[in-house]
């Protein structure tokens, strides 16, 4: 009767943990009833086969597991009195072992279950729970030293551990299958417990940066504890984070603080916070997009606002322990901070930070990282301050991770690139106004063309429509090659207002962001100003070039003309938009740009006899102009006999 009795309590108790999460176990052995152990000669022991797992003894006696696993010594089995039986759980693949039931009802017999006779001489039966992680329960744990570090990873949703709620219900009160916490902690003199601050952790806790004489709870939690010391209703109490905002940062300190640069890094308002999808807390690796996703470069604030954690440490048990934390080491992937050098680092003697990836030429694979102004110097950075202005670096070869085509030189040693005017492939003989002597015309190619959502579309010129930036370097000599024959200054000078010096400004939201901004000038139409040529070859459209010659060389399906060059009129003006132009970032190519002329287009045939050539591949960053007709070639399309 008593061997009866204690197979239907044991039966109770899997059925109460298999309520929590568990996978109840099957009894296996026949008719246990008729086999019966001797007092104080043997006992009997007997394992329920589990569901999940398997359950076995040193000796390999009883090895019971999952039906089908061939692990099929369930017992009973007898072991000499006195002496006692060890059993072991072993989950298997994408388990974890919960509990023992039955005579080992315990989650934390986490050495195995111990049977004997010493206290209580009878047979026994042993079940074992096995579970996902995430629905983990456990037996009855009286002790807090077992059960509360237990709660408190579930507090930190660490994985792994039992989801507490699951069973005692949202508020802990309890339900069918486990009891009130909130009782047992009143019969222990704690009726207030998830209130009582001293209950969990002291108050205040003894971690820095807490002292007695720190501020009110609700200075550095305000959306966790209310201004009267209590607990906020729906607030953030117990939910695994810590709980800290622009607004508590500001109660010590100052958000961020009125310091140095601080205000550079991050100079949005509380109030422009207020609308931001993203948060701001301690640790924050944010950047001004993470937190407007949806505006656009001119709807968003026109301040970086880069989280705290890019510069100091992300922990926040270094937080306030009385020294100047910044921490530069990489972080996490995927963020800015992933992308310091190894050895990034601020030097606290000169007040200035190195290696890290904002201060930097940006390369994909190698960026090149500068040394930042100090701290308190009140310098203000240009573009030329990271990357170069143009970003100049050698190119490691079209499409590659350091291909470079902004700037460069040519086999000559002659400078080119992406600046200056119309056609601008080298930068040393030509110019935006035209060529030394020639009497051309032209439009600015500046970082604007190919990087609008980056630049400040209010950094105009005289035009009012063009941007303007006066600082660019052009001297090839930096790169192995000759000094610039073009150069802003010879023109552009303070005082002068038709030519003004002006230097480079960005917009935050694109820029510093880990992504490169290859987004092209979409407008489609130029407004009259002073300077543009005189009608009937006046452009109507953003880019153009007033030529007499190789009219022949410009795709027609993306260029038009004040005149028709073709019909003998010379002076006509080139003009375009490039509305139509891509990037593929996958490639590092570019399509439909007008200024490439004939390339990746159907080169334009005046005889209307079809293409003279087939459409030519795009044309991929990186790829180098050397002067000569072949190369020329890939982006003109001039016949290869053209004798030069």
């Amino acid at each position: 009767m008593y061997r009866i009795s204690r197979i239907v309590v044991s039966a109770a108790l899997t059925a109460t943990v298999a309520a929590c999460g568990g996978n109840a176990p099957t009894p296996v052995g026949g008719d246990s009833g008729a086999q019966k152990g001797k007092f104080g000669v043997f006992y009997l022991v007997s394992v329920a086969r589990p569901v999940g797992g398997t359950i076995k003894t040193a000796d390999g006696r009883l090895d019971c597991g999952t039906a089908g696993s061939g692990h099929d010594l369930c017992g009973p089995v007898s072991f000499d009195w006195g002496v006692p039986a060890v059993l072991s759980a072993y989950p298997d693949a994408g388990l974890l072992f919960q509990s023992w039931a039955g005579d080992c009802g315990s989650a934390v017999a986490l050495s195995g279950c111990r049977l004997d006779t010493v206290v209580d001489g009878a047979d026994k039966f042993v079940a074992a729970i096995f579970n996902p992680s995430d629905q983990l329960g456990h037996a009855r744990i009286p002790s807090p030293a077992q059960h509360s570090p237990l709660f408190f990873d579930f507090v930190k949703q660490v994985p792994g551990t039992p989801q507490c709620t699951r069973c005692h219900g949202a508020t802990y009160d309890g339900n069918a299958s486990a009891p009130s916490c909130t009782a047992c902690h009143a019969a222990a003199g704690k009726p207030d417990w998830l209130q009582d601050c001293t209950f969990c952790h002291g108050s205040p806790p003894t971690t820095v940066p807490h002292t007695p004489t720190s501020t009110t709870c609700s200075g550095c939690h305000p959306d966790t504890v209310l201004a009267g010391g209590t607990l906020k209703p729906g607030g953030k109490h117990m939910n695994g984070t810590a709980d800290f905002s622009e607004a508590s940062c500001g109660s010590c300190h100052g958000f961020p603080p009125a310091t140095g640069a601080h205000l550079a890094h991050f100079g949005v308002t509380t109030a422009d916070l207020a609308t931001a999808a993203g948060s701001v807390s301690y640790g924050d690796l944010g950047t001004l997009e993470t937190r407007f996703p949806g505006a656009s470069p001119t709807s968003a604030p026109r301040a970086y606002a880069f989280g705290c954690g890019n510069c100091h440490p992300t922990d926040t048990g270094r937080h306030g322990d009385g020294t100047l934390d910044v921490d530069l080491s990489p972080g996490p992937a995927g963020s800015l901070k992933a992308r310091n050098a190894p050895g990034a680092a601020f030097d606290a003697a000169s007040r200035t930070c190195s290696g890290a990836y904002c201060h930097s030429s940006g390369n994909e694979v190698t960026p090149t990282f500068v040394t930042t102004p100090s701290w308190t110097s009140g310098a203000t950075l240009g573009c030329a301050g990271c990357h170069g202005n143009p970003p100049r670096y050698l190119s490691g070869g079209p499409g590659t991770a350091t291909a470079n085509s902004h700037f460069g030189v040519n086999v000559y040693g002659d400078p080119w690139g992406h600046v200056a005017g119309l056609p601008a492939p080298s930068v040393g003989i030509y110019k935006h106004g035209g060529w030394y002597g020639g009497g051309s015309d032209a439009s600015m190619v500046s970082c604007q063309t190919c990087h609008f959502d980056t630049t400040d579309p209010a950094n105009t010129g005289p035009s009012g429509f063009y941007y303007l930036d006066t600082t660019l370097d052009l001297d090839g000599r930096s790169l192995g090659g000759l000094e610039g024959f073009f150069a802003c200054a010879q023109c552009h000078v303070e005082g002068n207002p038709g030519a003004p010096a002006r230097a480079g400004m960005v917009l935050p939201l694109r820029h510093v962001n880990g992504s490169r901004d290859v987004q092209f000038d979409a407008r489609t139409s130029l407004p009259a100003f002073d300077g543009l040529p005189a009608a009937p070859d006046r452009p109507t459209k953003p880019y153009w070039f007033t030529v007499s010659y190789g009219a022949a060389e410009w795709d027609r399906t993306l260029v038009s003309w004040t005149r028709d060059p073709l019909g003998g009129t010379s002076g006509a003006t080139a003009q375009f938009d490039l509305s139509a132009a891509r990037y593929d970032p996958r490639t590092k190519s570019c399509t439909n740009v007008a200024c490439h002329m004939s390339q990746g287009s159907t080169r334009f045939n005046p005889a209307g006899t079809g293409p003279v050539d087939p459409p030519l591949v795009p044309l991929q960053w990186g790829d180098t102009y050397y002067g000569n007709p072949w190369t020329c070639r890939k982006c003109h399309a001039l016949d290869p006999s053209f004798a030069y």
